[in-house]
């Protein structure tokens, strides 16, 4: 009987530790978790002002802004996004399974 109350005890410590070890591993990992999500952010002093008026068009979304002159620029964006600068039925991709 008292072998049994032993080994119980026992295997109730070693699940105790594990379960510890385990708390401890998984309470670490939110840490460093939430150092690196806090580390990537700039401080108040290094924030640069982008100025919302200005909006730089990549090569396409000039042609179409060109094309499209009564469109605002977000629009365009928007647009070229959506693929409706391209010609419909002419480019065409194979739609993967």
């Amino acid at each position: 009987m008292k072998k049994v109350k032993r080994k119980t005890n026992v295997l109730r410590l070693i699940l105790l530790i594990l379960v510890a070890i385990l708390v401890i591993a998984l309470i670490g990992l939110g840490v460093i978790k939430v150092v690196q999500m806090f580390k990537g952010t700039p401080k108040e002093e290094e924030v640069v002002e982008v100025d919302p008026d200005k909006v730089t068009l990549t090569k396409e979304e000039q042609a179409y802004a060109d094309a499209h002159s009564d469109l605002s620029a977000e629009e365009v964006k928007m647009r070229v996004k959506m693929g409706l600068n391209k010609d419909p039925y002419t480019d065409m991709k194979p739609v993967p399974d």
